[in-house]
């Protein structure tokens, strides 16, 4: 079997590299639909603004049955 050499750290084909930007990413949207941060690019801003309030919404009925 014929060994490849690994990618360059933070190369596009790096998988820690792959993992990084999909953590971040995924941080970029859950700024906006928790924090309302601008939209993520490729992302609908239009349905992002509708799950973020709908998010919203389910929040403050759940805080309303929390026990003291």
């Amino acid at each position: 079997m014929r060994a490849f050499p690994a990618p360059p750290p933070g190369s596009a084909s790096s998988i820690g590299g792959a993992r990084d930007r999909l953590a971040e990413r995924y941080a970029e949207l859950l700024r906006t639909l928790v924090l309302a941060a601008p939209a993520p690019a490729g992302f609908d801003v239009e349905r992002l603004r509708i799950q973020a309030d709908r998010l919203a919404a389910r929040r403050r009925r759940h805080q309303h049955h929390r026990p003291s």
